[in-house]
C-alpha cells in the first residue's frame, strides 16, 4: 500500500504511456515530501488531528499514484483526503486563536492558495491535452505550494527568524526539486 518496488512497474505499452507511467512512478515517490507539515504538528505542540490526516493522505495519495485510473476509487480517495487535510490544516490555524484574529493569520497565504490552486488547474489541463511532462511539472508545483501552505498553517506561531525561514525554505524547495 505504501511502497512500490522500481521492478514492478510496467515497461509495455506505447510510448505515451510509458511516459505517463513514468511520472506516475515519480508522483509516487515523492509524496514523501508533503510530511514536511507534520515535524510543524508535533512540535512544539502535539496536535493529533494534523498528523493522523496527513499519514492518511499518504496513505490515499500512495495508493492512488502506485494505480492510476482517473475518476476511480483511488482517484477519488486521494481527492478526499487532500481536500480534508487542508480542512483540518486550516481548522487548526483559525482554531487556534481568535475569530478576528484568523482573516489577518491567512492574508499571507492567500496568493498561495490562488497560486496552488492555479497549478492544480494547469496540470490537469496539460495533461487532459496530450502534454504530460508539462502536465506533471505543474502537480509537483502544485504539491509544493501545497505543503508550504500547510506549514504555514502549523507553524505561523513558531518562533523562527526570518532568516532562518528563508534558510528552511531555500534547501527544502532545493531538494525537493533536485529529487524531482
Amino acid at each position: 500500500l505504501v511502497c512500490k518496488p522500481w521492478h514492478s512497474w510496467e515497461k509495455t505499452g506505447s510510448e505515451q504511456e510509458r511516459r505517463e507511467r513514468m511520472t506516475h512512478v515519480v508522483l509516487y515517490y515523492m509524496v514523501w515530501w508533503i510530511t514536511m507539515p507534520v515535524l510543524w504538528a508535533i512540535y512544539p505542540t502535539f496536535r493529533p488531528l494534523p498528523v493522523a490526516s496527513m499519514c492518511i493522505l499518504l496513505m490515499a495519495s500512495n495508493n492512488h499514484w502506485r494505480d492510476v485510473r482517473y475518476g476511480e476509487w483511488r482517484h477519488i480517495a486521494d481527492a478526499v483526503a487532500v481536500a480534508s487535510t487542508f480542512m483540518v490544516y486550516f481548522w487548526y490555524l483559525c482554531g487556534d486563536n481568535d475569530l478576528e484574529e484568523c482573516p489577518r493569520l491567512l492574508v499571507p497565504i492567500w496568493p498561495l492558495c490562488v497560486f496552488t490552486l492555479s497549478a492544480f488547474a494547469m496540470a490537469w489541463w496539460r495533461h487532459l491535452h496530450g502534454s504530460v511532462e508539462e502536465g506533471f511539472v505543474y502537480h509537483l508545483l502544485f504539491r509544493h505550494t501545497g505543503t508550504w501552505i500547510m506549514v504555514y498553517t502549523q507553524a505561523s506561531k513558531a518562533s523562527i527568524s526570518p532568516v532562518a525561514w528563508c534558510g528552511i525554505v531555500w534547501v527544502y524547495s532545493l531538494l525537493y526539486w533536485l529529487t524531482a
